[in-house]
């Protein structure tokens, strides 16, 4: 019903890696991405079903602009991904990919957004966790960076 929502209120790009992802295990990403995939002109990032779309880099062209939007998550609630299936969602646990996959966003699009999901559940203090990444994904290509996650509006 929220996809559906999404769907109807017109929304064109479902940031979906996040701490809750794992959840439900492997069948609740498969079960999301499958949902998603019935709306092709939504595009869907952070949740993947093997590396080979884990390494696309989801790209609009819009008005002739290309933006490129890149979407991770600070964690997973502590639960493991499952044996060789790391691919399953986008997160900030090895700083190398994420640089790799920025500079090749950069090269590739006009502008490049990342969306984290980071910060802490209702605060509105931005974390030195937060302050990092955003000095990472700014120096190595981010055009605009939309946080989520901390349940509260935090500065800009």
């Amino acid at each position: 019903a929220i996809g559906e929502a999404l769907v109807k209120s017109g929304f064109n790009v479902i940031s979906s890696a996040t701490n809750h992802s794992l959840d439900k295990g492997v069948s609740g990403v498969l079960e999301t991405i499958e949902f998603w995939k019935k709306y092709p002109e939504i595009t869907m990032l952070g949740l993947y079903e093997n590396w080979e779309d884990y390494r696309q880099i989801a790209i609009r062209e819009t008005k002739g602009i290309k933006i490129a939007y890149l979407n991770y998550t600070y964690g997973l609630n502590g639960i493991n991904f499952p044996s060789n299936k790391s691919y399953l969602v986008k997160t900030l646990f090895k700083e190398d990919l994420v640089i790799e996959e920025l500079q090749r966003a950069k090269k590739e699009a006009d502008f490049v957004i990342v969306l984290p999901h980071w910060g802490t559940e209702y605060t509105h203090k931005i974390t030195p966790y937060q302050r990092k990444w955003a000095k990472i994904f700014a120096d190595n290509g981010a055009d605009l960076i939309i946080g989520t996650h901390p349940h509260t509006v935090e500065p800009l």
